[in-house]
């Protein structure tokens, strides 16, 4: 029966005083304890769990701390069916873990190997549920099991995939991951409990140390031996538990279902925010842990960041708000008042991160307007910046007006302008707010977009506020990666206003579409549209200093392209110092041109100070708090392919997942996120994971499709990579047909100098490769070398990559080296 929380101070005595005997007395002398039976049952049950699990005080371990020496009742050598022990791998409450490798011949495979130990025999019934519950799931985020039997000892076994890979605190710790990497493995975790709670299975001791991280970030959960299928009554039962991970439920013998893996899930997602856990203290007895979780209110986890005495590993800003209630929410003592499901809990974490409101906040409507404006902050900061400089102008305005009559008129002109512009923007976030509320969700892309429908029945005859309500629409849809719309406006701005328009207006606008016409591939245009922008803006230089500038990061691009690569690093380093000194060492325009150089130095085959670089920038961003803005966005990408071009897939491969998930919840579907995709599916491929790259380049190509049109240069890399996964999963015809394509279309397009024609010929030699036929593929190669290195000039990350094919193409031809 549950005990009175107001009965612990007994429970915790008694218990204290058992604990220090030596454990063949404790039995004895509770036995012959005068406190009342509820008491009595309440201690016996946790001498059990203690006497029955060796790691049941355990608290995490160390990182970098030097495992001891370990002796299992095996020695190595040992058979066990077919398998042939290697060694102690760890302890539990069941039993021993060591691990095993086939040993009879028909295949190679190491495992890992439970076995029952002699004192658990009691609970064989326990060991055999486990086998029966992890036979029933198949998921790649549960570990395997694989063979099953008894030992001729009579001890029964079961064999199970090795996990190799770092428990999750420890992951998160060595790997320095930000909030969301983390929300990433969290998901996983989630996503892999509702599977089990889908077979009505649940875990019962979901803890970091049951949890493992492979190198390749994929969760896997271990040790569902305390987990039991839902059948009635036999859900309530006591289990082998972890007190610092145990539910109220558990701890008060009360009945378990699935909102008992939620709360599980609550603790894990509090200590991957705050980086300790919610309950453990150092050194905490099991009664007064008990009681504080009984009995003692959670702590608001930004709260508790906040208070340590080191910088947690999540910003207590970013836990503030949605997070902190989502955790609460799921620590809730009360069972009935979590989320009800774990796909519900996984619902408000996207909610969260698509920056919608979240249901543990509630419904205020005044929370409501905050996450719009959040969810929409390029599209709100944007207005509120023309609401402000309108406003600023207008002050001015208003001064020059006592001046003389003809000003005065004028200034009225002007007023009515910037008023009609404030207006429009203020009315469009207000129908979208209260569509929001209403339960109709908008995107960024679907507002500016109805927006720029109206334009013209909403401006009839005032064709300067039209303008500039068009100006304003199409930047908005360039910051939320809408290249498509934002060009579409910027045509119409230069066309209709070609009449009434400044020529520093004009410019302005050729240079904004000359950047989204290099995005859509179009280069000859947009060379065009910036020499006109930066003619007029070299008839006074000085007045235009800053946005001639800006333009060198296009201008650069633009050299890139044309294979004078060199030329075009020269021009981000004069960009990268002049940046520095207009705008600061974390200017937006500094940033990228820091993101730009760095790609550049890539290029060249300077990765190593191309990474010192970003590095250098993305402190400095995040010593101003500017991380997470579009700019952050960028360098993030940039640190990626950097830290790819050093050799370290790993760490390139968990920057752009950062990059992928940041992206799709600010931008959505764009094509910031887009290129993040193709970048992330190229790393995957490097690491030899084509069926993983493959799902994530078609998104690529699809998304970069729709944002920007067909043979964008986005959506042609991600349809390179994408054919050279199809090859490496053995539809290499289809591979081939499909680069051959894409090189004469690349080549039409752009010429043989751009680098995706290099890329494109290079992939040709890989997708060859996988046909098996040595001799052929060394004849493309050496096609391909002359063809790149006479008429092409590739640039020298370039030239590595067909040193690279030279030396493999050579070995399997048996041809000595020249």
């Amino acid at each position: 029966m549950p005990i009175d929380p107001q009965e612990w101070n007994a429970v915790q005595s008694l218990l204290e005083r058992l604990l220090d005997l030596p454990p063949g007395q404790r039995r004895e002398r509770l036995a012959r304890s005068s406190a009342e039976p509820a008491i009595k049952q309440q201690v016996a049950s946790l001498l059990d769990a203690l006497e029955q699990s060796p790691d049941y005080l355990e608290t995490s371990a160390v990182v970098g701390e030097a495992a001891p020496e370990r002796t299992g009742s095996l020695a190595a050598g040992t058979h066990i069916g077919p398998w042939r022990v290697l060694g102690l791998i760890g302890r539990g409450g069941m039993g021993e873990v060591y691990r095993a490798e086939r040993d009879d011949g028909s295949y190679t495979l190491d495992v890992a190997i439970k076995l029952v130990s002699p004192d658990a025999v009691a609970h064989i019934e326990r060991f055999h549920n486990e086998r029966q519950i992890l036979a029933s799931l198949d998921h790649p985020g549960i570990a395997r099991l694989l063979d099953g039997g008894v030992h001729g000892d009579g001890r029964p076994y079961m064999v199970m995939e090795l996990v190799v890979g770092e428990d999750l605190a420890a992951y998160c710790h060595a790997h320095q991951l930000l909030l969301d990497a983390r929300l990433h493995l969290f998901r996983q975790i989630c996503e892999t409990v509702r599977y089990a709670h889908s077979r009505m299975v649940v875990h019962r001791d979901l803890k970091p140390r049951n949890i493992l991280v492979t190198p390749q970030g994929q969760v896997k959960l271990l040790d569902f031996g305390v987990a039991r299928m839902l059948d009635g009554d036999s859900a309530r039962t006591q289990t082998l538990l972890t007190p610092e991970y145990a539910s109220p439920e558990q701890l008060e013998g009360g009945p378990l279902n699935l909102a008992t893996d939620v709360y599980a899930l609550g603790l894990l997602l509090y200590e991957l925010l705050v980086g300790v856990s919610v309950w453990g203290r150092q050194g905490s007895q099991i009664p007064t842990l008990v009681r504080r979780i009984l009995e003692g209110e959670v702590p608001v986890p930004s709260r508790a960041a906040a208070q340590l005495p080191e910088s947690p590993p999540v910003p207590p800003r970013l836990i503030r708000g949605d997070l902190d209630a989502i955790v609460l929410k799921a620590l809730r003592r009360e069972p009935g008042l979590r989320y009800e499901t774990v796909g519900l809990l996984l619902d408000e974490l996207q909610r969260h991160q698509q920056g919608q409101p979240v249901q543990a906040r509630g419904a205020d409507r005044g929370y409501l307007l905050r996450r719009f404006l959040r969810r929409h902050r390029v599209v709100a900061s944007a207005a509120a910046l023309v609401v402000l400089a309108g406003l600023a102008g207008l002050a001015g305005i208003l001064w020059q007006a006592h001046l003389t009559r003809i000003e005065r008129d004028i200034a009225r002109s002007e007023a009515a302008r910037v008023t009609a512009v404030r207006d429009y923007l203020s009315l469009m976030l207000r129908n979208s707010a209260k569509a929001e509320s209403d339960g109709v969700a908008l995107t960024s892309r679907e507002l500016l977009r109805r927006s720029a429908e109206d334009i013209e029945t909403g401006f009839e005859g005032d064709v300067e506020a039209r303008l500039e309500v068009i100006k304003v629409l199409a930047h908005l849809s360039a910051s939320t990666g809408d290249s498509v719309g934002s060009a579409e406006l910027l045509e119409t701005y230069l066309k209709q206003g070609h009449a009434v328009l400044s020529p520093g207006s004009i410019a302005e606008a050729q240079f904004n579409l000359a950047q989204q016409k290099y995005r859509f591939g179009e280069l000859t245009a947009a060379r065009q549209l910036l020499d006109a922008a930066q003619s007029t803006w070299n008839t006074a230089p000085q007045r235009f200093r800053k946005v001639l500038t800006q333009s060198l990061g296009l201008q650069a691009d633009l050299l890139q392209d044309a294979g004078e690569t060199e030329a075009a690093i020269e021009v981000m380093r004069r960009a990268l110092a002049e940046t520095r000194e207009e705008f600061g060492a974390v200017g937006q325009s500094t940033i990228n041109s820091y993101t730009r150089l760095g790609t550049l130095l890539v290029q060249q085959a300077h990765a190593a100070e191309a990474q010192a670089l970003l590095a250098q920038a993305w402190t400095a961003l995040g010593e101003a708090g500017r991380q997470d803005s579009r700019e952050g966005h960028s360098l993030l990408a940039a640190m990626g392919l950097a830290a790819l071009a050093n050799g370290d897939p790993a760490k390139a491969e968990a920057l752009q997942r950062e990059h992928v998930d940041r992206s799709r919840r600010v931008y959505g579907d764009s094509m910031w996120l887009a290129g993040g995709l193709a970048n992330l599916g190229h790393t995957l491929l490097r690491e030899g994971r084509p069926a993983q790259a493959r799902p994530v380049l078609e998104e690529a190509q699809s998304m970069a499709r729709s944002s920007a049109g067909e043979n964008n240069p986005v959506e042609l890399l991600a349809r390179i990579h994408l054919a050279e996964a199809i090859a490496q999963l053995g539809e290499v015809e289809e591979a081939q047909s499909r680069i051959t394509d894409l090189r004469t279309l690349i080549e039409q397009r752009f010429g043989r100098r751009q680098r995706l024609y290099v890329l494109a010929r290079l992939a040709e030699v890989r997708i060859r490769q996988a046909r098996g036929d040595a001799a052929a593929t060394r004849r493309l190669f050496v096609e391909v070398q002359h063809e790149l290195l006479e008429q092409s000039a590739p640039a020298p990350l370039y030239r590595q990559a067909l040193l690279q094919l030279d030396a493999e193409t050579r070995a399997a031809v048996s041809e000595p080296d020249s």
